[in-house]
């Protein structure tokens, strides 16, 4: 047998010719190949299309100059457009401006410069939707090269729903801040006036102060005070205010001062000075119980007001005003009425102070009848015994007649610093009617013994509310007369008297040598400041006494005509 040829050395058609049932094989399984290839392949796009097409993300091919070419249909979800409506538009169409103007540029740049500012970053964009409005959008986008173009997919996520839960964290965080902050300066005011109400500060001092700290740390607009009279059962208007810089309240100012209200019935100060609690008004245009003249709180809107408590009584409540509706917290109003009854207790300190000096007054009164009436008779009494007794042995010629006649002249002496000491004690009193009159009487004495220009300046008529209270300033104007002729050498002294709603005004002013200011602060060390400070504690009255920038020296007395007690 001839040998067999080697197989690798015959070709394929070779072995087709010879072994044509072999090549039909091989082509069956190159088909089969194709067509499973084709199945995968059918199958792998069925998914993807799926993928893409039920995504919730909005997926957006675009090619090199912006034009969309295929959209899936969660667009229509996030944008309000029908995919076919987006397909050959611009990709701009879903920004909004600015960027809708410079989209073409910043891809043209990428095209020329290869810098990516998102392509493969991804980052926090604003969406444009159909009807205008707009939406945050998470923003991915990648780069396909083929082989005669670019194409560029992006890949879009609505975080409405995150950003909405950010805004209100940091709402939440922001009012827990605020918060936190309220109370730290809430606690911050109730310890400052714990301090302030044992330091010697007047009661108007340290309203004041309280309406500026709340008006300014807790943003109201306006802050005022309301007395209680209750001779007349009506809450008054004082002049303590504070209103923010910049703004106009002179009406509702004006308004206000006119606006006096009875102790019982419906209202917010009524309701608060009764109940001796805090209470606030969230808009005062739909508050039913709040009967201001509503002319006077154009531009408030929010209202809220404690009381000043006092031995169970509610002498003052102060008022704040917001030109915004707001609502008080519960932990406010709390604190607030806290507030109000520590400045009670400086009322309570006040009046026990004034009670305490108008028993030492008449301890001293009752002291000065006394040394009059009773030491002073009975030296009366000795002197005309002892003048009497010198008549007698001058007249016997003894030698003790001498003797006696020192006796009398030494009980005389003794009378008379008797009486200038009870005349220390208690002042002559003073009705109101003759107040005026007697200061005019006070600067002509005066006048005439120092060769000193005294004026009076002031109505004929001013009446203090009682005797005592005229008496002390009458007092007052004297000692601040006396000491200005004796240490300060004046050419010089008005005397300034007026009156208005809430008071007595009474200045002494000289062109002499002046005060210092360090003594002036301490109302001074001398016998007659202390004293003019003394009386003026006595009638409730604050003194101050300070240099001029005149030169000179001011003591002004101011006596309310009814303090809050």
């Amino acid at each position: 047998m001839p040998a067999p040829r080697p197989i690798a050395n015959r070709n394929s058609s070779q072995a087709s010719q010879e072994n044509p049932i072999s090549g039909e094989v091989r082509t069956d399984l190159k088909a089969a190949a194709v067509i499973a290839t084709e199945r995968v392949l059918r199958d792998t796009l069925k998914k993807l299309d799926a993928v893409v097409n039920t995504a919730i993300d909005a997926i957006i091919t675009m090619n090199e100059r912006g034009i969309i070419e295929s959209v899936n249909p969660a667009v229509t979800n996030i944008f309000g457009y029908k995919p076919n409506e987006l397909i050959g538009q611009n990709i701009s169409v879903l920004m909004p401006d600015p960027y809708r103007q410079e989209h073409d540029g910043y891809l043209a740049r990428y095209l020329q410069t290869g810098e990516r500012r998102i392509i493969g970053i991804g980052r926090e964009v604003t969406g444009r939707r159909r009807d205008g409005s707009t939406v945050p959008l998470d923003l991915s986008v990648c780069e396909l090269d083929l082989d005669d173009h670019r194409l560029f997919t992006g890949f879009m996520r609505d975080i409405t729903r995150r950003k909405e839960a950010e805004l209100q964290l940091r709402r939440l965080n922001q009012t827990l801040n605020e918060r936190v902050k309220e109370r730290t300066a809430l606690l911050k005011l109730m310890h400052d006036v714990a301090v302030r109400v044992n330091q010697p500060v007047s009661i108007d001092e340290l309203l004041r102060e309280v309406l500026c700290r709340i008006c300014e740390e807790f943003g109201w607009d306006v802050g005022h005070v309301y007395r209680l009279d209750e001779d007349r059962g009506q809450l008054i208007p004082t002049d303590l205010w504070h209103l923010r810089a910049g703004k106009d309240y002179t009406a509702f100012q004006a308004k206000t001062e006119k606006a006096y209200f009875p102790f019982e019935g419906r209202g917010l100060l009524r309701e608060v000075a009764r109940h001796g609690r805090a209470k606030a008004v969230t808009d005062l245009r739909q508050s039913t119980t709040y009967r201001r003249d509503p002319g006077a709180t154009t531009g408030l809107r929010s209202a809220m007001a404690f009381p000043l408590v006092a031995q169970a009584r509610c002498p003052a409540v102060l008022e704040f005003f917001c030109e915004r509706p707001r609502k008080t917290g519960r932990r406010f109003l709390t604190v607030a009425s806290d507030v109000g009854m520590q400045l009670g207790r400086l009322v309570e300190r006040k009046q026990l102070q004034q009670e305490y000096l108008q028993a030492v007054e008449e301890a001293r009164r009752l002291m000065a009848r006394e040394l009059h009436d009773g030491v002073g008779g009975a030296l009366t009494g000795l002197g005309m015994f002892a003048r009497g007794l010198h008549q007698e042995l001058a007249k016997a010629e003894s030698v003790l007649a001498g003797q006696a006649k020192e006796l009398a002249e030494g009980l005389t002496e003794v009378h008379q610093q008797l009486r200038r000491v009870s005349a220390g004690l208690i002042a002559e009193d003073i009705n109101p009617q003759d107040f005026m009159t007697a200061v005019a009487s006070l600067a002509q004495r005066t006048a005439r013994r120092s060769a000193t220009s005294v004026e009076v300046i002031g109505p004929r008529t001013i009446e203090p509310p009682t005797a005592l209270a005229a008496t002390h300033l009458y007092c007052i104007t004297q000692e601040a007369v006396s000491n200005a002729v004796r240490h300060g050498r004046p050419s010089r002294i008005r005397i300034s008297i007026e009156t208005d709603a809430h008071g007595i005004i009474v200045m002494i002013h000289d062109n002499g040598r002046g005060i210092s200011a360090d003594i002036a602060d301490g109302i001074g060390t001398g016998a007659g400041l202390r004293n003019m400070q003394y009386r003026a504690q006595v009638i409730g009255a604050s003194l101050s006494v300070k240099p001029s920038n005149q030169g000179g020296t001011i003591v002004q007395c101011v006596l309310k005509k009814s303090p809050i007690k």
